[in-house]
């Protein structure tokens, strides 16, 4: 089957978004304590030096200001909470804030697996859209959020809201996560239940 422009686009705009997030992973994981080793050596040549505590405090000084850069420019790049806490901890605040606005939310979090943090913020994108489009536009004001599984990861959002229009209001999500590997259905009968899977890889040999 030939692809359309939406399928292209979003699978353009999934590209886009690997990319920031590795570069803002390499940035923090490699740039960031590279500067600080740095920082560390200039410190015990300064203790080994103490007539060039001007020079040393001055240069330590630039490396301070560009691990600053290096974080805002990271957290520019890579601006998914999953990064900086994990998946349990991103879903933990994505709740915290439907309930702050009046929505009733369970969360039951029984992953126990570690994900490829590529797919885990993309499982966090796709649930987030889920639950706003669910608090948002459909009404829901009971929300559940299920996390579970090993090797078979699944995370399902079931609402009460209106469930007439979720598949076209979840259109973009869906290709968005599924050009990351995962696959999202979307069923509606007494409750909307979206439910967004993937499946880890088996090492290679194992």
């Amino acid at each position: 089957m030939a692809k359309t422009n939406g399928d292209k686009l979003a699978e353009l705009y999934a590209l886009i978004q690997l990319a920031a997030t590795r570069s803002g992973r390499a940035l923090h994981d490699d740039a960031g304590p590279l500067l600080s080793a740095a920082g560390f050596h200039l410190q015990s040549l300064r203790m080994d030096h103490p007539e060039l505590a001007g020079p040393i405090d001055h240069v330590t000084g630039i490396l301070d200001r560009a691990c600053e850069c290096i974080r805002e420019v990271s957290q520019e790049l890579a601006p998914s909470p999953v990064l900086r806490g994990g998946l349990k901890n991103a879903l933990e605040r994505l709740a915290a804030v439907a309930s702050a606005r009046g929505v009733t939310i369970q969360l039951s979090y029984q992953i126990a697996a570690e994900l490829p943090l590529e797919h885990a913020c993309a499982l966090y994108d796709a649930a987030r859209a889920a639950l706003e489009a669910a608090a948002g536009a459909f009404g829901a004001t009971r929300i559940a959020i299920s996390a579970r599984g090993i090797r078979q990861i699944s995370v399902k959002i079931a609402d009460n809201g209106q469930p007439r229009g979720r598949e076209r209001a979840l259109e973009t999500a869906r290709r968005i996560a599924e050009a990351h590997g995962l696959l999202v259905t979307i069923a509606t009968k007494r409750s909307t239940i979206v439910s967004i899977r993937y499946a880890l890889r088996r090492p290679a040999g194992g």
